[in-house]
């Protein structure tokens, strides 16, 4: 037998081996697919839509324009965002109303409930001058308030713009290790403070366009997010005490205690955040209180709600901000309802963000903030009784 017949006889013995595995790597191609397939079509179904989140290099995401939403993990909402990434209906000519602004994290936002049924529209409802803008976003830093609002100023032109804040705005964002604060040496009063983005919103930038398309993807992005932000920081921090040159080991010991130090007092970092709010338009602050539940439909602000509430109260006069609370309104709403103003069936009650009840009662509260602020915005459509 020649060589060549020798070469043929082991290849013609290999083919049938060969186009077995062949075979085997495409039925489990196919299963993966099918898998993908279905777990994308239960995810839309059932769970949330692909991601509407645009990476923003100064607030870490906002919501792309027209874009729409599905979400069941609390509530169960279809929303659809208007030209300006709002969750609100496309802004038209004020026709003598009183426009509000209300700027702030995801109780504003209002995720979980159909957009009707927000504070924004219930206030608007109730007072039938009222054109209320939702420029929430779920998320939204306290430091980075600011920056949403000088955004929106030009296209919205409101005459009053709300800042909605809450406990953990007013606790823990300021302490936050992004959360940058600059201060005199001499005088030790604030000069700026800046949000920087965090790690994990890197990520979006990365994977926008799977997520911008995927459900699925969206989904499991939400749940391994931690894990990922880890080792990309993990990454980010040997690079850094590898590179030529790095002073990392030296420096990062010493750094974090002379940095708590020097770092204000909470009071005048909020009052420097607060006075900052009135730049380019009116402002006002509005805080979102948490309760603590009694037997017979009976609630009450929460001691630790009320503490953070009243070092914000303190910090908002002396930046000459007007602040208003809704705790009365929504200890009202618990007496009227017998309901929590927080929490969904399909989430834990009575926690979560505000409910359709709470929503109500946080309408009532701001509807109230405009009649009382409203004079005081003379050649506006606020003034009217």
């Amino acid at each position: 037998m020649q060589p060549s017949d020798v070469s043929q006889a082991i290849l013609e013995s290999k083919a049938p081996a060969m186009g077995e595995r062949a075979k085997a790597w495409l039925r489990l191609a196919l299963a993966v697919l099918v898998v993908l397939a279905g777990g994308e079509v239960l995810v839309r179904l059932w769970i949330t839509g692909p991601s509407i989140h645009a990476f923003d290099p100064d607030i870490g995401y906002s919501y792309r324009p027209n874009s729409e939403l599905f979400q069941a993990k609390e509530g169960v909402t279809r929303l659809h965002f208007n030209a300006l990434g709002l969750n609100d209906t496309e802004i038209t000519p004020k026709d003598g109303r009183c426009r509000v602004m209300v700027v702030g994290d995801s109780y504003t936002t209002a995720l979980q409930v159909p957009q009707a049924q927000n504070f924004s529209s219930v206030a608007e409802r109730l007072d039938g001058r009222l054109d209320v803008v939702n420029g929430g976003r779920d998320g939204l830093f306290l430091g980075d308030l600011h920056k949403v609002s000088a955004r929106l100023l030009p296209a919205v032109q409101p005459d009053l713009v709300v800042y909605v804040v809450s406990q953990r705005a007013v606790e823990a964002d300021i302490r936050l290790p992004e959360f940058s604060v600059v201060s005199d040496p001499a005088t030790g009063r604030v000069t700026d403070a800046v949000m920087r983005v965090e790690a994990k919103e890197a990520l979006k930038e990365t994977f926008a366009p799977l997520l911008r398309e995927s459900a699925l993807a969206t989904r499991l992005s939400s749940q391994l997010q931690p894990a990922a932000v880890s080792a990309l920081q993990m990454v980010q921090g040997w690079r850094a005490w590898l590179s030529p040159g790095s002073t990392a080991r030296a420096a990062a010991p010493a750094a974090a205690p002379a940095a708590a130090a020097s770092r204000p007092a909470e009071e005048e970092v909020l009052r420097y955040v607060f006075r900052r709010l009135g730049d380019g338009a009116p402002a006002a602050l509005l805080y979102i209180d948490a309760l603590a539940y009694k037997p017979h439909r009976q609630a009450a602000v929460a001691p630790t709600s009320a503490k953070a509430e009243a070092t914000a109260r303190r910090a908002a006069e002396r930046a000459g901000v007007p602040f208003f609370a809704t705790g009365e309104e929504l200890a009202a709403s618990v007496a009227r309802t017998g309901q929590p103003p927080y929490g969904f069936h399909n989430a834990l009650l009575p926690g979560g963000h505000l409910n359709v009840q709470g929503h109500e009662a946080v309408g009532r509260a701001l509807a109230s903030l405009v009649r009382e602020v409203g004079p005081s915005l003379s050649g506006s459509g606020c003034s009217a009784k």
